[in-house]
């Protein structure tokens, strides 16, 4: 096992209660010495030069004295072992205030925040455990990260119920300040057609108001259509299936390991307790154990549906999300029909918006911008 990318749960305690949320809540939290330990294995392969930590959970901020210690132990060992490591961490916003943005920035770490839209969109899916509104809260905190991440990433779900809110979250993100936007299709739930045609109908209108901004060049990073437009450009190259089991991976707060964070609190969810050694692929002190999973990581590509070789949005795709493929069908290589249909739906908006408006190929910006979202080395 050649880590490249790890996903550390920090903790799995969180203060919100998100619908849609994969990760099962509990009290949790990782011990710093097992931390430590995680990070001995990641900085002392030499395989990669370079290793990425990505602090999750729960919510990380909850914790900010165990971060601190994680990451100054990272930089620490990294050096000694003459490796370049950095951090990014996943934050639901509500915490970012003054003080925790600035240890954030002290410490070099991205940032990548989660608000799904204006508050009739958020307020569908995110609130506090009480069932109280969290958007204020997290649009208050804006200004203290903007200070210090001008380039923040903002990761918003679009599900069936705030899907019709999709060109109107654009222009909100864009308005208040976020030049790299990222939207995520929530697969798991049931979309139904008529939530299709509306995915549609808003892609189409949030393209055009794209296409309005880039004639002004006030540029930002959309991945519904900077990532479909590199897909199309790749159709007839070698598929890149996720690297989930092959070179990322992601430990749990007992130091368990999974092919990736979505699979950590999946046996929690019913029907996935009696099959998690199917996923489980082993724990930091025996490392990787299940070898019938870890192969089946390494074989995983679109090769094994022929439907896939046909497929306009295969570059895009890879082999899909394997937690969702297993999530629906209990197997990594049976696709989920849902990711397909809407990686469809979005492919067709972009090919349209491109046809009608070809300088729009030329966007490429996702790692320039991620680049920047990288605070710099102080003296």
């Amino acid at each position: 096992m050649h880590i490249k990318t790890a996903w550390l749960v920090i903790t799995n305690q969180c203060n919100l209660n998100c619908s849609y949320c994969y990760i099962k809540k509990d009290e949790k939290t990782i011990e710093l010495k097992l931390a430590y330990k995680i990070i001995d294995k990641i900085i002392e392969d030499p395989f990669f030069k370079e290793n990425h930590i990505v602090l999750f959970g729960g919510e990380p901020l909850l914790k900010t004295d165990l971060l601190k210690k994680i990451v100054e132990y990272g930089y620490k060992k990294a050096k000694i072992k003459n490796k370049v490591l950095t951090f990014s961490a996943y934050t639901n916003g509500t915490l970012l205030n003054k003080k925790n943005v600035e240890l954030l920035h002290k410490l070099r770490i991205r940032v990548n925040i989660s608000l799904d839209g204006v508050k009739e969109s958020h307020d569908q899916d995110r609130l506090f455990k009480n069932k109280i509104s969290s958007f204020g809260t997290i649009t208050n905190n804006l200004d203290n990260l903007f200070k210090k991440y001008p380039y923040a990433m903002v990761h918003a779900c679009i599900t069936p119920k705030n899907v019709k809110y999709l060109s109107q979250n654009i222009d909100f993100f864009h308005n208040i300040g976020f030049k790299r936007i990222y939207f995520h299709p929530v697969f798991s739930l049931l979309w139904k057609t008529e939530k299709l045609k509306i995915l549609s109908s808003e892609l189409d209108k949030a393209f055009i108001q794209y296409e309005k901004l880039f004639k002004k060049e006030d540029l930002i990073y959309l991945n519904l259509l900077e990532d479909y437009i590199k897909s199309a450009e790749t159709k007839d190259e070698p598929l890149i299936p996720c690297l989930a089991g092959i070179q990322n991976f992601a430990f749990s707060t007992s130091g368990e390991i999974f092919p990736c964070h979505r699979f950590v609190t999946l046996e929690e969810e019913k029907g996935f307790k009696k099959i998690k050694n199917k996923y489980k692929l082993g724990d930091i002190n025996k490392g990787i154990t299940n070898i019938k999973a870890y192969n089946d990581f390494i074989d995983l590509n679109c090769g094994h549906d022929n439907n896939c070789k046909k497929c306009s949005t295969k570059s895009i795709c890879g082999s899909g999300c394997y937690w969702e493929n297993f999530h629906e069908n209990k197997s990594f290589f049976k696709k989920n029909k849902t990711q397909c249909t809407i990686h469809q739906v979005i492919n067709t908006s972009t090919k349209k918006i491109i046809n009608k408006f070809p300088e729009l190929s030329k966007v490429n910006l996702s790692k320039k911008f991620s680049d920047l979202n990288l605070p710099p080395i102080k003296d």
